[in-house]
C-alpha cells in the first residue's frame, strides 16, 4: 500500500469496518480525510462509524470538516442535516438546508430537508410549501420516481394533519 494515497486507506477502513475493527477503520479513515479532503465517503464512514459508536460530538466534527472542504456535496450537507434534526438542533438544521438551497447543490434535497425540519417544528404551511417546490424542482426526466413519489406521501400526510 502507499503511504500516501488515500483510497487505499479508504479501502484498509473498509476491510477493518468488515472485520468488526473499529478502532482501525476509524484510523484508516480518518488517515484517507487527512490524504485527501476531497474523499466524501471517507468523510461519511468516519462519521457513520463515529454514530455507531454513539460519538456524536467527533461525528458533527467530521461532518462539518468534511463539508467545509467539500461545500459541493449533497451527500454532506444532507448527513448533516440528518445528524441535527436527530439531535433535535431545528435551527441549525433549517440553517444547513437553506445554505445548500443558496449554494444550489441540490434544490430538491434541500427543499426536502426544509420541509421535514418545519413539519417537525408543527408549520405545517411552509413544510406543505417546501415539499410543492421540492416536487417541482424533481420534475426533471433523470429525476428518481421514487423520490418523487415519497414527497409526495409527505406532502399528504401535513395536508391531512394530525
Amino acid at each position: 500500500m502507499k503511504p500516501d494515497d488515500a483510497h487505499s486507506y479508504h479501502n484498509l477502513g473498509l476491510i477493518h469496518e468488515r472485520r468488526n475493527n473499529a478502532r482501525q477503520a476509524a484510523e484508516s479513515f480518518r488517515r484517507a480525510v487527512e490524504l485527501d479532503p476531497a474523499l466524501v465517503e471517507a468523510s461519511l464512514r468516519l462519521a457513520d462509524l463515529y454514530r455507531r459508536q454513539r460519538n456524536t460530538e467527533l461525528q458533527e466534527v467530521a461532518l462539518r470538516n468534511a463539508l467545509q472542504a467539500n461545500p459541493s456535496s449533497a451527500a454532506l450537507y444532507n448527513a448533516l442535516g440528518s445528524f441535527l434534526q436527530e439531535s433535535a438542533r431545528w435551527e441549525e438544521a433549517e440553517q444547513v438546508y437553506t445554505e445548500m438551497l443558496l449554494n444550489g447543490v441540490d434544490a430538491t434535497a434541500a427543499l426536502t430537508g426544509l420541509g421535514d425540519v418545519h413539519g417537525a417544528q408543527g408549520n405545517r404551511d411552509q413544510a406543505m410549501e417546501d415539499y410543492r417546490q421540492a416536487i417541482a424542482c424533481a420534475t426533471d426526466p433523470e429525476a428518481d420516481p421514487e423520490a418523487i413519489d415519497a414527497l409526495e406521501q409527505k406532502l399528504r400526510t401535513i395536508e391531512r394533519g394530525p
